[in-house]
């Protein structure tokens, strides 16, 4: 797996992160999510982090995998959780109709553009027909790095919309938030609920 300044500031800085974002209320975007699932349905918590959503999806009964890029992050999140997460990048993923959910909170904004038709794919391959997508990107232009290395990649809703759709779901609701953490209320995300409507091959 390809070491990017990303995956080493996460690698390097995951307690920090951790304690930084475990914390964060985003409980007014699970109910638009969790009420198009049935009970006890298997999600796949994408991009894991601190392991809070895992922890807040499992104590509701729900079946759950978390999948992060970052070993040390996924370590955390699964000391957490005690949920399983397993260490990959969303490119490289290899499930098929596994999942009803699928909930990328806020872990694509890293991505290049040029992956995300692929990883989407990997995303609709992973859900079962009718399996439910939650996306939040940040809302803005092109891609930049930040001071601590990071890369970020920003996106209008009309072109994560797009991307989405042309990945074979249908966008069942999109609207928009301030971010979560202390401090950062400039900081706006684009939140898009989809639903897998077309059969994987």
């Amino acid at each position: 797996m390809t070491t990017s300044s990303t995956d080493k500031y996460y690698e390097e800085n995951s307690q920090e992160y951790f304690q930084r974002t475990v914390g964060a209320d985003i409980s007014h975007l699970y109910a638009n999510f969790l009420d198009l699932l049935p009970e006890r349905a298997k999600i796949l918590d994408a991009g894991a982090g601190s392991g809070r959503d895992l922890l807040h999806f499992s104590k509701l009964g729900y079946e759950v995998l978390g999948i992060d890029s970052s070993s040390s992050l996924a370590k955390l999140a699964e000391e957490y959780s005690g949920e399983k997460v397993i260490v990959s990048k969303f490119e490289s993923m290899t499930f098929q109709n596994l999942f009803n959910g699928i909930w990328a909170c806020a872990s694509l904004l890293h991505s290049e553009k040029l992956l995300l038709p692929r990883i989407l794919e990997n995303f609709h391959n992973a859900l079962m027909l009718d399996g439910i997508l939650f996306v939040s990107v940040r809302e803005g232009k092109g891609r930049v790095c930040a001071e601590d290395g990071r890369m970020y990649t920003f996106y209008s809703i009309q072109e994560i919309s797009s991307l989405i759709e042309g990945s074979g779901f249908d966008i069942l609701s999109s609207w928009k938030t301030k971010d979560a953490i202390e401090g950062r209320d400039d900081l706006i995300w684009i939140n898009i609920i989809a639903r897998k409507t077309k059969v994987t091959p």
